[in-house]
Formats: C-alpha cells, sequence, structure tokens
C-alpha cells in the first residue's frame, strides 16, 4: 500500500514529488511557519502549510514508502552511494549518497552528502538532505 503524496504542501525548489508520484511527504523547516508545525530539535521543525512556505524556510524532506525498489529510486536522482550503515538488531539499512540534482548537504563522517535513504522490510525513507524525522 501506497500513501497519497501532496498531504504536505511541497517546496517550489527542488522536491522528492518532482520524481516520486507516491509516498508520504513531510517538509522540514529551519523555523515554525504555523500553529501545526511540530518541534524535532532545537534548529528544525515538521511543518504543513496549506499556503506553501518562504523560500528559504524550507531544509530537507522525508518521503515514505512500502516497497520501494532502492536502486532505482538512487537512479532516478542520479546519485552516488558514499557509505552505507547496517543495523542488524533492528533490521534497518541506511545508505547515504550524493546527487548534484539535490541543492543542500550535509557532512556525515566527513563526507558531503544529500540523500539518506532508510529501508527495513518492506518499509523505505528517502529524505534531503538527510532523515529529519524517524526511520
Amino acid at each position: 500500500m501506497l500513501f497519497a503524496c501532496n498531504i504536505f504542501i511541497k517546496p517550489k525548489e527542488f522536491s522528492l514529488t518532482n520524481y516520486f508520484d507516491s509516498g508520504l511527504l513531510h517538509i522540514y523547516t529551519n523555523r515554525p511557519i504555523n500553529e501545526t508545525s511540530i518541534k524535532l530539535l532545537e534548529t528544525s521543525y515538521m511543518s504543513t502549510s496549506d499556503k506553501g512556505c518562504k523560500k528559504g524556510d524550507i531544509i530537507g524532506e522525508s518521503l515514505y514508502f512500502e516497497n520501494l525498489e532502492i536502486s532505482s529510486a538512487i537512479n532516478t536522482l542520479k546519485a552516488k552511494v558514499k557509505f552505507t550503515e547496517y543495523l542488524d538488531e533492528q533490521n534497518l539499512t541506511v545508505i547515504y549518497a550524493y546527487s548534484n540534482l539535490i541543492p543542500k548537504y550535509e557532512t556525515v563522517n566527513n563526507v558531503k552528502v544529500n540523500l539518506q535513504i532508510s529501508t527495513c522490510n518492506e518499509y523505505s525513507v528517502i529524505g534531503w538532505p538527510v532523515i529529519y524525522g524517524s526511520f
């Protein structure tokens, strides 16, 4: 079962929804943009808005899937895998990659990454520049 896209408003710049037509989208902002914004970390909020967001407010997105073809997603975003982590006790795989399509990046383990994909059984999350929410 796939979730409908556009549950949350998508940004006008790079968006995962420009490349994937299904999945549950979460948008992360650097400040609360309305009363529905949920504080995740000191400087990040999961936000929704039916009026959109100002340019510069969006710091990333996460798109949640069931039964995502990981290699196809990496190819779609023209990404190069930088490294992979395996968490056997949670049956979780986390892929760190870089794509020139994505305008922002983070440094993780001294490597520039701007795409993170986690997968556990049939459930997957793609996030840029990293997954700010939960895996």
